[in-house]
């Protein structure tokens, strides 16, 4: 897992950092960072905002002290370190405001970075420092290791971390495959739904964030949707749709997390002739429909970048608030092949910018705004969107013919909720009528939890799902989570303006409704109406992703039913005791009914094991130039079937799969729905059954087991 994106500056373990830090833009290693040094005020310094108060405040309190370091005196902040310049200390004590001036770096409170930081970030994080990994030497340094160990033979792949953050994303990928030529190689790359790579990336593809959007899309019954919105709407008087609160979110961030970011994209444009336009660019970042384009030098911008392009154009000449003739000016030199060297500059940055805003402003903001069904709120989703079969047969068909070894995703370190937490929530979309009387029944019972300062109708909604979502739910697991998606939501409270008052009674409402009796049996009984079908969901989505066009990412933990939330508590230790023990019974061939102890999810992991191992007996049917075929479905739930064969490179199908969407809605009852096997003698490798090609009804395949993997007898 490479990051050439970025690195860590929060400590004096980085020596390249701290060599910058000592002597400023004349250090050897200033060009490894991507450093603002003309930035306004700050005199060809770096500005580190790590204060809790202000400068004249710290001084005054003498907690800023100059003491002995390793090689020469250095600078004392509770505990952290900065070096001084040669030759401005010549004793230890308190630090002085000349002493600090002679420094190349300026020490500020934390709530100003967003303004006035003027070196390139993570996002937003000011302990992650962006790097210049365009630069060839710097390319070279930052990737020696990782190319070693590939050279060697130790590592075979490589992910790629961020890979929207750097400069040129096509051009570093160009130089790492000419390093790395036979290396299997993904992308941390976020789609939106209708986007694609790339074509000239020479990659294997991505880390699969789009593949667990596209099956969350897919079991979330569009009908049903529609009618939770009004549920949604009744509760919050919400009546603001994904797309407004997106666009609100964004230019939020711009303004209070990511100003510095828009402040020196606004510098170079008019470096590069183009003009002061600040708000312009805010309004066509805030309406880029994905995260960025790949413009290329001396290149006329990709069919697919114009569109997002005029996608954006159109929204900021819409909103009223762009002078015509300065998006006139910003939009043509996006769009020139024939960039000055500062124009040139200015697109890739306005490319940086962009990712950073889609992610800070709709992943971490308007995804914990609008909570119509927190299901659709995930990593490269749209909260709008629903999937049909055929469209869902087409992505696969798409992945099998230009990316066959991408990976396949369900849970990742950055998904909000894991598999099975989501396809909980998903559910919902199936009983609307009946989620609408738990939300009136658990309002009811919240009466007596609240207070004066009672928590927003948001994040009651939001608790109810997420209860639903993990049940049983401690209260020291519930009340992080919320807390973390009410500081994102950015309305009561936030990360960068803390509501104490807000946050201490949402606590207690949180922690005492979490206990509650009555509200755990009203939790129990929405559970207890999907259940066992969410977990006969969890084993379809298991399957499709075992066996569709690509590589399987199976999240530690996840091999057993997930109902973690987001981070930290996808992060939480793995009880892999409990899971060697049960692999023990999943591999032992007992002879047990296969949906035995469903409750320890054995299921989820022996059907992990069986079509990992059928992977490998037809190793040709899963692997690059292998085919994919979708088969037809008849009958009245032909909607509800997810059918589709694995073909070697010679067009001889190998595996089918048999899964399913909408479990409550089928129930037990698939009346006279038939899948078309292919031709020839297949082994069911769930239960061992045997059929043969042909029209098969779907109650007598599925008669013990949701689901069916059959490989040719």
């Amino acid at each position: 897992d490479i990051v050439p994106n970025h690195m860590c500056i929060s400590d004096r373990g980085n020596r390249w950092w701290w060599d910058v830090l000592r002597a400023g833009r004349q250090s050897p290693y200033a060009a490894m960072f991507d450093i603002d040094w003309g930035a306004p005020a700050l005199l060809g310094r770096v500005l580190l905002p790590v204060l809790r108060d202000p400068l004249v405040d710290v001084l005054a309190h003498g907690e800023l002290m100059v003491v002995d370091g390793n090689d020469d005196f250095e600078l004392d902040y509770s505990g952290a370190r900065f070096p001084l310049a040669a030759g401005t200390a010549t004793s230890s004590g308190p630090a002085t405001l000349t002493l600090l001036d002679a420094q190349r770096y300026v020490l500020a409170p934390w709530e100003i970075a967003g303004s006035l930081v003027n070196y390139r970030r993570f996002f937003d994080l000011s302990s992650l420092a962006g790097l210049q990994v365009e630069n060839p030497v710097v390319f070279t340094v930052v990737l020696s290791r990782a190319l070693e160990l590939v050279d060697s033979g130790i590592v075979d792949g490589l992910r790629v971390d961020h890979v929207d953050g750097l400069r040129d994303p096509g051009d570093f990928i160009a130089r790492l495959r000419g390093e790395a030529p036979e290396a299997w190689i993904v992308v941390e790359k976020i789609l939106a739904m209708d986007e694609r790579l790339p074509s000239g990336w020479q990659v294997e593809g991505t880390t699969g964030y789009e593949f667990a959007a596209l099956l969350t899309s897919l079991f979330v019954h569009p009908s049903g949707l529609r009618e939770l919105t009004q549920c949604y709407r009744d509760f919050t008087d919400d009546h603001v749709d994904f797309p407004t609160h997106s666009h609100r979110a964004r230019l939020e961030v711009l303004d209070q997390l990511l100003g510095a970011e828009l402040g020196r994209l606004a510098r170079v444009a008019t470096a590069a002739g183009i003009g002061n336009a600040g708000p312009e660019l805010a309004e066509l970042l805030s309406g880029m429909p994905v995260y960025r384009m790949y413009p290329r030098t001396r290149e006329p911008l990709a069919r697919d970048d114009a569109a997002a392009l005029d996608v954006a154009a159109e929204s900021a000449g819409r909103r009223g608030h762009c002078d015509p003739a300065r998006l006139a000016a910003l939009l043509a030199a996006l769009r020139s092949e024939d960039a000055s060297q500062l124009q040139a500059d200015f697109r890739a940055r306005f490319q940086q910018v962009a990712g950073a805003v889609m992610a800070k402003g709709v992943e971490d903001t308007a995804f914990y705004r609008y909570l119509r069904l927190v299901a659709l709120n995930d990593v490269g989703a749209d909260p709008e969107r629903t999937t049909s079969i055929d469209e869902f047969h087409e992505a696969c068909l798409r992945t099998a013919a230009t990316h066959p070894l991408t990976l396949l995703a369900t849970t990742t370190h950055d998904t909000k909720r894991a598999e099975d937490a989501r396809l909980r929530v998903s559910l919902l979309a199936e009983m609307p009528d009946r989620w609408r009387a738990a939300v009136v029944r658990l309002h009811g019972l919240a009466q007596s939890h609240m207070r004066s300062l009672a928590p927003s109708r948001h994040a009651e909604y939001l608790l109810y799902q997420t209860l639903v979502a993990a049940h049983p739910l401690h209260p020291d697991r519930a009340w992080p989570y919320m807390l973390k998606a009410s500081r994102e939501a950015k309305v009561e409270t936030s990360w960068l303006d803390p509501d104490t008052a807000y946050e201490a009674e949402l606590e207690r409402f949180v922690r005492e409704m979490v206990v509650d009796p009555d509200v755990n049996r009203e939790i129990a009984s929405v559970v207890g109406a999907m259940s066992p079908a969410w977990q006969e969901l969890s084993l379809s989505q298991t399957l499709i992703k075992l066996t569709a066009p690509g590589i399987p990412d199976i999240y530690q933990g996840s091999e057993l039913w997930d109902l973690r939330l987001v981070d930290p508590d996808n992060r939480t230790p793995v009880d892999y005791k409990v899971r060697r023990h049960l692999l023990d019974a999943a591999t032992a061939g007992s002879g047990d009914h296969f949906m035995s102890r469903l409750a320890e999810g054995l299921p989820k992991l022996r059907l992990i094991t069986t079509a990992l191992a059928l992977r490998a007996r037809h190793a040709d049917a899963f692997a690059a130039g292998a085919g994919y075929e979708p088969l037809p479905v008849e009958g009245a739930r032909a909607d509800h079937a997810i059918c589709f064969s694995r073909t070697c490179p010679d067009g001889e199908p190998a595996a089918v799969t048999v899964a399913f969407r909408w479990p409550l809605l089928v129930g037990s009852e698939w009346h006279d729905t038939t899948v078309v096997m292919p031709a020839g003698h297949w082994r069911n490798a769930l239960t061992g059954a045997d059929i043969v090609g042909g029209a098969q009804r779907l109650a007598i395949l599925l008669t013990e087991a949701p689901v069916a993997l059959f490989e040719r007898a």
